[in-house]
């Protein structure tokens, strides 16, 4: 037993280790920024700059669905980006608040063994969430994979102190492995005029990097304009000009994971001593916790309840915010 946590954490090491903040150049990024037309998704938009586009798993791509005979197969097409947003409304004791959630979609994380990808698997995705306070002021990012891992939460300079999580760093965090900022200074952030870069690695997609970048800084990069698409749209895939079907499974013990969407690795090394058969699939966030599957974001089994995403208030406290 103690060998095979010995081996896992080594594992994790491999896929997550950093050491220092990514220094961003135009030459090995491609950048997706969503279309302007004015609304609130299009002003707060973040833009999204991937590492070795070259690689088709690194682009972002459109969820596809196709029958072949009889089966059903779902991809994520790479020479098609799209963001998928949603907004939601939640209350504190102290405040309301408004959720902008962004959604976007890789081919896969391909399944390397140098380096080690623990997440390997098909059609895997990002959130990333701007929490606004109640004049639009952005006060808080959230950014999480769609199975629930790499969890990491921005503040900005327009959250009050006493919201803060305890003991939260002043300018840095480590998140498994990765360095990155740990407050976001908004004093000039414009929604039409600045756009706030996040910068994801090479094969695995985490967020190795935030910043605030102005739109004369973003025209040295090589840019890819994007549309954004309500979220429900994922749930009405076209399949052979014949129908529509849904991104996510609609029956049995799967529904709500995506489909194709198996992560082996992390089932063989994580399901039994997390107990969850279906550890590290990509899934749907649901509106409330009436609606499959859980989104937790601890792997403590015992926290499941508390640190599910679909509660965001509860989330949040379980995390030690204090919005």
């Amino acid at each position: 037993m103690v060998k095979f946590y010995l081996l896992f954490s080594f594992l994790f090491f491999l896929n997550s280790c950093a050491t220092i903040p990514y220094q961003p150049s135009s030459e090995d990024l491609l950048v997706y920024i969503a279309n302007d037309d004015g609304a609130v998704f299009s002003q707060f938009a973040p833009v999204f700059a991937v590492e070795v586009s070259a690689k088709p798993y690194n682009r972002i791509g459109t969820p596809m669905a196709y029958k072949n005979v009889q089966k059903l197969y779902v991809t994520v097409d790479p020479d098609k980006p799209a963001v998928y947003v949603e907004r939601r409304f939640f209350a504190t004791e102290h405040e309301e608040y408004t959720n902008l959630i962004y959604r976007i979609h890789f081919p896969e994380v391909p399944d390397d063994l140098i380096p080690f990808q623990l997440t390997a698997g098909k059609n895997v995705g990002l959130l990333v969430i701007v929490t606004l306070n109640h004049v639009g002021q952005p006060v808080l990012y959230t950014t999480v994979h769609t199975c629930g891992c790499y969890l990491a939460f921005f503040p900005t300079n327009f959250m009050s102190p006493e919201s803060y999580s305890e003991n939260w760093p002043e300018n840095k965090q480590k998140v498994y492995g990765v360095v990155l900022p740990s407050f976001l200074d908004l004093t000039s952030f414009v929604p039409a005029k600045n756009k706030l870069m996040f910068v994801l690695r090479d094969r695995s997609h985490r967020v190795i990097d935030v910043s605030l970048m102005i739109d004369e800084e973003l025209h040295g990069f090589n840019v890819v304009k994007t549309e954004l698409y309500p979220v429900t749209y994922l749930e009405q895939l076209p399949l052979n000009g014949n129908g529509t079907v849904s991104f996510f499974e609609q029956t049995g013990r799967q529904a709500g994971y995506v489909r194709d969407n198996s992560k082996i690795r992390e089932r063989i090394l994580m399901s039994w001593w997390a107990f969850d058969w279906w550890i590290g699939k990509d899934k749907k966030l649901g509106r409330d916790k009436k609606e499959p599957p859980e989104f937790y974001t601890s792997l403590k089994p015992w926290a499941r309840d508390e640190s599910d995403l679909r509660d965001f208030p509860t989330f949040l406290k379980y995390w030690g915010w204090n919005l």
